[in-house]
């Protein structure tokens, strides 16, 4: 899960894999592009990205249409942050041959990340055709429809995963996330606590935890249960992230500073860092500073909680009232329940 509004999500690859070079001779082009293909994929599966992209590419001189090397080269540049151009692979493989569900459903999970959550959705109901009773399709449907905040029908998808899957820790931690949203309280600790029974090392269903105690007021516990998932996770740049943002909540401006540049070093791309950032040197009366991490993170990511009422609040110290009032109501349009509840107003 990712830092405060962020979901629990499955990494699907799919390898195109070569099975057997039977029927073809050393010096045919396929047999070349086998063996660059095979060559990149026991490099990837080493850890060497740079290389097994080399050897893809080699394959795709020979055949720009090779889906297999399109597919793994979209794989290896997820695994090293370059989401982006994993996307333009996968669209490639699929302008190739529209009917590899593998590449799809990566091409999914590449959009999902690039929070491409429109063209996410219509892989997701294009593979529903062919598999309307999968896992990957129901979860995948909950998680992008509830970072869109249509939470009606992200809770009829994680149902529908629930119950294909009953005992999946992951989808209880979602569905309770989805009721932390909607303001079920109650409700979205019980999803929690099932999840715990079933799996103990569950760090994300303290996260929501942690979360729902902030809205309640109360820090301390929130703080302790941001702890009790880092206890198991040390090292998650998501958990660290959340802790400085309590931190900042408690005015324990350095502390947060520490845990938020950390988080940042571990994962350049999580735009709830930034957020985190903007949010403290917003505090600090670094307006400045605050408005370039805000508006950074914003590109990363513009369905984070709250991005907007920030956006609002650093457009408004610099004087900047026209912008201030097109962030409130931004705001107001996203997170209506939240907005009637601050007294304040830009516009």
């Amino acid at each position: 899960m990712k830092p405060f509004g962020s979901y629990v999500f499955f990494k699907f690859i799919f390898f195109g894999f070569l099975i057997s070079l039977a029927g073809c001779t050393a010096n045919t082009e396929e047999a070349k592009m086998q063996r660059f293909l095979i060559r990149g994929n026991e490099k990837l599966r080493d850890g060497d990205v740079k290389t097994a992209l080399q050897f893809y590419s080699e394959a795709l001189l020979i055949d720009s249409c090779y889906v297999d090397a399109l597919n793994n080269k979209g794989i290896a540049l997820v695994n090293s942050g370059k989401v982006y151009e994993a996307i333009y692979e996968y669209d490639l493989a699929v302008t190739c041959d529209g009917d590899r569900h593998d590449v799809v459903f990566n091409r999914f999970n590449a959009l999902f990340e690039a929070n491409e959550l429109f063209r996410a959705l219509d892989d997701l109901r294009y593979l529903e055709r062919f598999y309307p009773d999968t896992l990957i399709v129901h979860f995948g449907k909950g998680l992008v429809l509830t970072r869109m905040r249509r939470y009606n029908e992200a809770l009829v998808a994680l149902k529908g995963a629930r119950e294909i899957a009953p005992d999946n820790a992951e989808i209880l931690v979602n569905q309770g996330t989805l009721m932390y949203y909607t303001g079920q309280y109650t409700a979205a600790r019980k999803f929690l606590q099932e999840a715990l029974s079933l799996n103990p090392l569950e760090a994300n269903a303290y996260n929501t935890l942690s979360m729902i105690a902030i809205e309640e007021g109360d820090l301390d516990k929130s703080l302790d249960q941001i702890q009790m998932g880092m206890d198991l996770k040390p090292s998650d740049p998501y958990l660290i992230n959340n802790r400085g943002y309590i931190r900042i909540l408690q005015g324990d401006f350095k502390g947060a500073e520490s845990d938020i540049n950390l988080a940042i070093r571990r994962d350049p791309r999580n735009g709830w860092a930034y957020r985190n950032k903007g949010l403290l040197y917003l505090r600090e009366d670094k307006t400045k500073e605050s408005l370039r991490l805000l508006e950074q993170a914003v590109k990363l990511d513009p369905y984070m909680d709250r991005i907007y009422l920030y956006l609002a609040e650093a457009y408004h110290q610099l004087g900047r009232a026209d912008e201030a009032c097109k962030a409130w109501r931004k705001f107001q349009e996203m997170e209506p329940d939240r907005a009637a509840r601050i007294n304040l107003n830009f516009c």
